[in-house]
């Protein structure tokens, strides 16, 4: 397919409007190429819900427009293969990525500097995949929003770029000598760092010929205008191609998806350089740059965004709760401790996986510590200064106060949605929604006197058995902590206090008889079924499609607690799917 380009006159003005139908223009890639949508055919995964239909229905809430996407119980995602089932000569498939909204920010940060800061276009936020994962290929398409968005901040930064004093400063040629090799010039300067590689002449020859016919209706000035309106907008800057040559990425492809993969940043100067002398071709190589990358202060958010968005805790920030005296001035802060927690583990601790579900510290303040009724707490959360905490209760990232608050109901907890988080984020299963269902049933119309009572009355016969055996006991764990994160040894009704039942026999484990979640989060990091779900969906995010197969290696070296979760997400870079794709 071409992207089109279509200049019109509307007085001294030049709307100069791209289609970008999803694909790169034939006439910039020199073919017509046949591109897969970036799945493989053996990955059967789910579209994902908006919060309200589609598949993954009856979830949270949030739009497909970047928002928290649903997290209901329709759909169903297909569990990540052991890697000894994983055939490792099947490569992935040749595609073209759009970049993600934060990816195109940074792209636009790092090629404009503090100039791109005057755009006031808001770009939409980007759809989530079945698991919420927001960086899926396959479903990041150039809708109609996106791509009004992207011309009316192209259109902003270019008014800003060609203002005269910008101008003066970016291109010593504008002043001395306004003419066509100074345009070729300004041409090769952003069009290099907006494609991520060097022009080629049929490129520069064919931007010239905008300039020179915006620019003799005009002037110097409104042909370099609209000329860059034309680059930030190209398909070469709004995406990036894996499409390679002969079966393997070219340099600049696989600089790209190292800076991109584990930066969300378009490749710096230094890592050009390594592509263009082959450095890259070296997997040692790539797995040192990706290391490097992480180590970033930009590397850390991509980090911070594939946990935010596995298991949505900054949920907590908009939840309401019958408690909110209690609850409201620490909310913020749970977000933080999560944060802080993540940062903790990765980065100073070199933690593995099943420290992410076992480790038995905390980061907190004075508040926030004397919430949860921990000792200690120092330092500030908001600062970054809080210190580390010995937790008394509670085990890894699923007792975090943001997670386990935004997976319970506003006066009660909710095992149900708790153990289907589990479900889904440790065992990769989401549950289909059976036929026959009462949806006007709400727990206090149920018989008995805790809510674990209730629910084991609703659920145990009926159409609900079948589904809830699997995940309501992963949620009973998680009964010692209220609905907006503290331990509690009593559930406190209306029919007085009564003691907690926090055992269970997981089903999903095998029948193993569990008390509490501390037990529960032993047990779980024990599973190779559930290390291959975690690790499996930290492949995806990094590789940004639903193939599960591409890193055995890898996976296998994780699950056996002989790397840590960094230098696996690193060490994705030496796989062969990173630089092969199917011919």
């Amino acid at each position: 397919m071409i992207a089109r380009k279509e200049t019109k006159m509307r007085g001294s003005r030049f709307a100069l409007m791209f289609a970008v139908p999803a694909l790169l223009a034939a006439v910039a890639c020199g073919a017509d190429p046949v591109v897969g949508d970036g799945r493989d055919d053996s990955d059967a995964v789910g579209t994902g819900g908006d919060g309200n239909s589609g598949t993954g229905a009856t979830g949270n809430g949030g739009g497909s427009g970047g928002g928290p996407g649903g997290d209901g119980s329709g759909g169903s995602v297909k569990p990540p293969e052991l890697p000894s089932a994983c055939d490792e000569s099947k490569p992935g498939s040749r595609l073209l990525r759009r970049l993600t909204r934060q990816e195109l920010l940074n792209t636009e940060a790092a090629v404009f500097g503090n100039v791109a800061n005057g755009a006031s276009t808001v770009l939409p936020g980007d759809p989530v995949d079945s698991i919420r994962l927001s960086n899926d290929a396959s479903i990041l398409t150039m809708n109609q929003d996106t791509a009004q968005a992207v011309l009316e901040r192209a259109e902003e930064i270019a008014d800003l770029v060609t203002a005269p004093n910008t101008l003066a400063g970016q291109l010593s040629c504008a002043g001395s000598s306004p003419d066509e090799n100074c345009a070729a010039e300004f041409i090769r300067k952003y069009g290099d760092a907006l494609f991520r590689r060097p022009l080629t002449q049929s490129d520069v020859d064919r931007y010239l010929s905008l300039y020179r016919s915006v620019s003799a209706a005009s002037d110097f000035k409104t042909g370099l205008k609209w000329t860059l309106v034309a680059l930030i907008q190209s398909p070469y800057a709004v995406y990036r191609s894996e499409l390679g040559e002969g079966g393997k990425l070219t340099p600049y492809e696989i600089a790209s998806e190292l800076s991109y993969s584990y930066s969300a940043s378009p490749p710096s100067a230094e890592l050009l350089a390594l592509a263009m002398n082959g450095s890259l071709d070296d997997p040692e190589v790539r797995f040192q740059e990706a290391k490097k990358l992480l180590a970033t202060e930009q590397g850390q958010t991509v980090i911070h965004r594939f946990f935010e968005e596995w298991l949505n805790y900054k949920t907590v920030l908009t939840v309401s709760r019958a408690d909110a005296g209690a609850f409201e001035p620490v909310r913020t802060k749970m977000v933080r401790e999560t944060e802080a927690f993540v940062e903790k583990l990765l980065y100073e601790k070199g933690g593995k996986l099943t420290d992410l579900l076992t480790a038995n510290f905390t980061v907190a303040d004075q508040e926030l510590a004397s919430y949860y009724g921990f000792p200690g707490g120092s330092g500030d959360l908001g600062s970054g200064s809080a210190g580390e905490v010995e937790r008394t209760w509670g085990l890894g990232i699923f007792a975090q106060g943001s997670v386990t608050t935004s997976m319970a109901s506003i006066a009660i907890t909710s095992p149900t949605r708790r153990g289907l988080l589990l479900l889904r984020r440790l065992f990769c299963e989401v549950p289909g929604l059976p036929q026959g269902i009462n949806f006007d049933l709400t727990v206090d119309s149920l018989q008995g006197n805790t809510t674990r009572e209730r629910l084991e009355n609703s659920h145990l016969g009926g159409p609900c058995a079948e589904c809830h055996s699997a995940f309501d006991p992963l949620g009973f764990g998680f009964e010692h902590i209220d609905n907006i994160g503290r331990y509690r040894e009593q559930e406190m009704t209306k029919n007085g206090a009564f003691p907690i039942d926090a055992s269970a026999v997981v089903a999903k484990l095998g029948g193993v008889f569990v008390d509490g979640q501390e037990e529960l989060m032993t047990a779980l990091a024990e599973s190779p079924e559930v290390l291959s779900c975690i690790s499996g969906t930290m492949s995806r995010y990094v590789y940004g499609s639903a193939g599960t197969c591409r890193d055995p290696q890898a996976r296998s070296r994780v699950m056996a607690g002989e790397t840590s979760i960094v230098d696996y997400l690193a060490e994705l870079a030496r796989e062969p799917h990173f630089v092969e794709r199917a011919p």
